[in-house]
């Protein structure tokens, strides 16, 4: 079953659940999604004067499709960190969990938003008015794609496909999720950390936009490179070898390689490593599994050879990494 809402029954839910958040501080509110739609809540939090948080933490009963909604904050930037979901999609985009986007809506815009039901959703917003989100690029603008620097300008809205949450994006946002602090300093806290996660996503955004332009690549090949990509970071316990992965791309291994170096900056063995280190130490730091599973997890079959690669990258072991150590590098 789906239920269906149109974009002012889904703006009247928006504003019941304001009317009826409780506060936790005062700057922070809480709200209860209703029993209708499923279970779970939605936690806001002000920030900096034009920057707030959405925690979202839910469930539905049923599958839910929303039409013709506008957003309550027309024109703002949206930045959202999908990290559990069943399958949604934005407008044809589809969107699941460890993804990614950056979106800016305007009331007047048609859009359509698909949720999944029974499936636990966590996800974290970072809304940003128009004016902040220029002051951070405003005397850079020259280093800007088109595509990008023009959604300063446009007066309807502009979606961004989903890409792969990184591993310094993955722990900003454990870090902001278990915020040590109370008070003022849990607001100071957590407005670093957004501000860090706007960073990385705008790193990730421009590096992706000016990929399609410098590399010598044509857009099926850049596509290709990060389809690659894609599948070695989705099969780290038993990743394909080069040619069989140039095969499943439908590349040479000479352009496989090649394309690698222009568009990531580095070859698919590198890449793997890097990503199977810094996966292990993402979970390392949460705490939940020892170093073998963890050593396991990110396909090392040795132990001592996953210790050996993750103290050379990071100067600390997986030992230390695990009881909260930092690296030479910092967290």
């Amino acid at each position: 079953m789906t239920i269906a809402l149109s974009g002012e029954a889904w703006e009247q839910l928006g504003k019941e659940l304001n009317d009826n958040a409780q506060p936790l501080s005062p700057f922070e509110w809480k709200s209860s999604y209703p029993r209708s739609l499923g279970y779970g809540y939605r936690q806001d939090i002000d920030l900096r004067s034009g920057i707030w948080l959405a925690l979202h933490d839910y469930t539905l009963r049923d599958d839910l499709r929303v039409e013709n909604f506008a957003c309550f904050e027309a024109g703002d930037f949206e930045l959202v960190f999908q990290l559990s979901s069943g399958f949604s999609h934005h407008n044809g985009y589809g969107v699941s969990a460890g993804q990614n986007y950056l979106i800016r809506r305007f009331t007047n815009q048609k859009l359509e938003w698909v949720s999944m039901a029974k499936e636990r959703t966590q996800a974290v917003d970072i809304h940003v008015e128009p004016s902040v989100f220029r002051s951070f690029v405003a005397d850079r603008m020259d280093l800007l794609e088109p595509e990008l620097s023009s959604i300063f300008e446009e007066k309807h809205g502009r979606f961004f496909q989903p890409h792969t949450t990184t591993p310094a994006m993955q722990r900003a946002l454990i870090q902001m999720l278990n915020c040590p602090y109370q008070g003022l300093t849990r607001r100071i806290y957590l407005e670093g950390k957004a501000l860090e996660l706007i960073a990385l996503q705008l790193e990730q955004t421009i590096h992706s936009s000016n990929a399609r332009i410098v590399n010598q690549l044509c857009r099926d090949d850049v596509d290709r490179i990060h389809y690659a990509r894609e599948i070695l970071a989705q099969n780290l316990s038993q990743p394909p070898s080069i040619l069989e992965l140039a095969r499943r791309v439908g590349m040479s291994e000479s352009k496989l390689h090649r394309g690698f170096r222009q568009v990531l900056g580095t070859t698919p063995f590198s890449y793997l490593r890097d990503y199977r280190l810094d996966q292990g130490r993402f979970l390392l730091e949460i705490g939940a599994m020892t170093v073998t599973e963890v050593a396991r997890a990110v396909g090392y079959t040795s132990q001592s050879r996953f210790c050996d690669a993750f103290k050379q990258k990071f100067g600390i072991t997986p030992k230390s990494c695990r009881q909260g150590q930092q690296s030479i590098g910092g967290s």
